[in-house]
C-alpha cells in the first residue's frame, strides 16, 4: 500500500488518529533499538486482523507512520490472516525478494505471516542469511483492539536502561551453575544451567542479521538436560492449544529429572491435551514434556494484557516453557513450546539472590 492508501484505509475504519498518536510514541524503536541510517529500507508486513481484534494492523501502521516520519524508504504490505501452515501471499514473497541492500523488516500479525516456502526455509532464516534486521510481533489475536494502547506503552520504554539491566542479569546467569526460584504461592524449582548461555531480548538490533520478537523485555536460558526438580505454581498465565489463559486460580506443575510429571489446576486438562497432541508429532516423544526455558521479565511497562508475548515480558515475573529450545541454543527438538508466567519470584543463582 502507498501512504495515501494506508491513510484512507485507516480513516474508513476510524483508526487514523490512534495510529498517528501511537506512531509518535514509538519513534524510539528506530533510534534506540535499530540506530537507523537514512538510506535504509524498511519493510512492514502485517495483516487485516479482525473486527475488534486489529492490533496487528494498528501496530504495523504505527510503525509505518513512524518510519516515514524518520525519513526512511518504507513499504507497507498487508494480507489476509493466515492459518498455521498456510502460505504467505505472493506479494509478501515478492516484497521480500525485491529487497537488495540489508533492510529492516517488521512483522506484525494476528497469528503469523504464513509459510514463505519454497522461496525460503523461514522468514527468520532469510533475514539472517541476507543480513536484514527484523522485529516480529506475531500472535496478537488475543489482544482486543481496545487494549492496543497497552502494547504501544510497552514498546515506548527506555531501551538503554532495560538493555543495561538485561546485560547484568545475563552475566550472572552465564556464570552460574544452578538457579533456585521460589514464590510465596509455593513455587520451589531447582534448575541446572552450568555451561548454558542466556539470551537477551532487550531490543538491541543494531547488528546486521539480528532480530527477535517484540515488544521486548526478557532474559532467558535453556536448562541442562534432566536438570530440573521441584514445583512451579503458575499464577499469571498459561499457554495451551487454544491460546493463552490469564489465571484467576493457580496451576501447579511438578518436575522430575527435567520433565513435567504432574499438572493440576483449572487449565491442567488443556495443557495436558496440548502436550499429548504434540507427542503424536514428535520424533522424541519425551521431548514435549521437558523443561525448555527459564525466563525473567524485565519490561517495566508490560503487564498481563492477554498474549503470552506481552505477559512474559512483565517486570516482577518469571516464566518457564515446556518443549522446544533448539532455536535458542538448547537440545530439545519438539513441536511445541508452551510459556507459563508466574508472579513475584525470588531468584537465586548459586545461592545468591539475583536482583532484577
Amino acid at each position: 500500500m502507498k501512504y495515501k492508501e494506508v491513510v484512507d484505509y485507516l480513516k474508513r475504519r476510524k483508526q487514523h488518529n490512534i495510529v498517528d498518536d501511537s506512531s509518535r510514541q514509538i519513534e524510539n524503536v528506530f533510534k534506540q533499538c535499530l540506530d537507523v541510517k537514512g538510506h535504509e529500507k524498511v519493510l512492514i508486513l502485517t495483516d487485516f486482523g479482525k473486527v475488534g481484534k486489529s492490533a496487528s494492523t494498528l501496530l504495523g501502521a504505527s510503525l509505518f507512520f513512524a518510519a516515514r516520519r524518520a525519513g526512511l524508504d518504507t513499504e507497507f504490505v498487508i494480507q489476509k490472516i493466515k492459518q498455521r501452515g498456510e502460505k504467505a501471499d505472493k506479494y509478501i514473497i515478492n516484497a521480500l525478494n525485491q529487497l537488495e541492500d540489508p533492510a529492516i523488516i517488521f512483522l506484525c500479525t494476528y497469528r503469523g505471516a504464513g509459510s514463505v516456502q519454497p522461496f525460503y526455509k523461514s522468514l527468520k532464516q532469510f533475514c539472517m542469511d541476507y543480513n536484514h534486521r527484523y522485529m516480529t510481533s506475531a500472535g496478537l489475536q488475543e489482544l482486543p483492539t481496545s487494549m492496543f494502547p497497552h502494547i504501544i506503552n510497552i514498546i515506548a520504554v527506555d531501551y538503554h536502561v532495560m538493555q543495561e539491566k538485561a546485560k547484568r542479569i545475563s552475566s550472572v546467569l552465564d556464570k552460574g551453575k544452578e538457579i533456585y526460584v521460589a514464590t510465596d504461592k509455593g513455587t520451589g524449582l531447582w534448575i541446572g544451567i552450568n555451561k548454558t548461555v542466556s539470551i537477551v531480548n532487550a531490543g538491541d538490533y543494531r547488528a546486521f542479521g539480528s532480530g527477535g520478537n517484540f515488544p521486548v523485555g526478557e532474559v532467558y536460558i535453556p536448562p541442562r538436560k534432566s536438570k530440573a526438580e521441584g514445583v512451579v505454581v503458575v499464577d499469571g498465565s498459561v499457554k495451551h492449544y487454544k491460546g493463552t489463559s490469564l489465571l484467576k486460580k493457580p496451576v501447579e506443575m511438578r518436575f522430575e529429572r527435567g520433565e513435567v510429571v504432574d499438572i493440576v489446576g483449572t487449565q491442567a486438562k488443556k495443557i495436558w491435551k496440548t502436550l499429548r497432541l504434540a507427542e503424536r508429532k514428535a520424533e522424541d516423544k519425551r521431548s514435549v514434556y521437558r523443561l525448555g526455558e527459564f525466563g525473567i521479565g524485565i519490561n517495566p511497562n508490560a503487564g498481563f494484557f492477554g498474549p503470552t508475548l506481552l505477559n512474559e515480558k512483565t517486570l516482577g515475573t518469571a516464566h518457564i516453557a515446556i518443549g522446544a529450545n533448539y532455536h535458542f541454543g538448547g537440545d530439545i527438538k519438539a513441536p511445541v513450546h508452551l510459556d507459563h508466567v508466574f508472579k513475584n519470584p525470588v531468584i537465586r543463582v548459586d545461592g545468591k539472590i539475583l536482583k532484577v
